[in-house]
């Protein structure tokens, strides 16, 4: 038994091809879309969370300039390092103590008794 030839094509591959022509026409209409959005952001925000490209370069160097002129003053000895150091240390001592403090007050022997009830 031969099957007769038909010249139809399956119903698969037109809806493939529809759902290729809705994606391109929807591609088409991207740009505007997108130049509407921009604009209605720049509209409700009132232009305060806009930044060109050339504002942020200007940030960037005026931070650049700040890091550099404290770069200078500490390699000048403006800042005196040493001084520094011994304040960090004499805070860890503090902290130090404190801990020590706490736990002569606690009896870790209570609180474990407690812990494994």
């Amino acid at each position: 038994m031969t099957e007769p030839k038909t010249n139809r094509i399956p119903a698969p591959i037109y809806a493939a091809a529809g759902a290729g022509e809705l994606a391109l026409q929807h591609l088409r209409k991207l740009p505007t879309v997108v130049s509407d959005l921009g604009t209605r952001v720049v509209a409700d925000l009132g232009g305060k969370a806009v930044v060109t490209g050339f504002e942020l370069r200007e940030k960037a160097n005026e931070t650049l300039r700040t890091a550099g002129a404290l770069r200078e003053k500490a390699a000048a000895g403006d800042l005196d390092l040493n001084r520094l150091r011994e304040v960090a240390d004499l805070e860890k001592l503090r902290a130090v103590a404190d801990l020590e403090k706490l736990r002569a007050a606690v009896d870790p022997d209570k609180l474990r008794a407690a812990a494994t009830r």
